[in-house]
């Protein structure tokens, strides 16, 4: 019973979320870079296909993606930090001008 009250619970919130992503990478694949002409449709379709499987596949067992989600993970955090640590060094920065006027 829980498992149906899960399953709708995701049909329910993620579901669209799920496919306007795969749409959206669908786009990146088939989308012509600089200087690259536009693929021919039969390509087009076989990189949709590979895409969607890969995606479809990765939804619920990609090592390889935890790997990269976390490395953006750390790094957002890093980001975060230093703008912290240069807000803070501002703010004394800003202090200390004070004081000197």
């Amino acid at each position: 019973m829980r498992q149906i009250h899960e399953d709708k619970l995701y049909k329910d919130l993620y579901s669209a979320l799920d496919l306007n992503e795969l749409e959206l990478r669908l786009d990146e694949v088939v989308a012509p870079k600089d200087g690259e002409q536009i693929m021919p449709d039969d390509v087009k379709y076989s990189a949709q296909r590979r895409v969607k499987f890969s995606y479809l596949t990765k939804q619920f067992y990609d090592p390889e993606g935890v790997i990269e989600h976390q490395k953006f993970l750390d790094e957002d955090k890093k980001e975060k930090q230093r703008a912290h640590q240069k807000e803070e060094q501002d703010d004394k920065d800003d202090k200390g001008s004070q004081r000197d006027d």
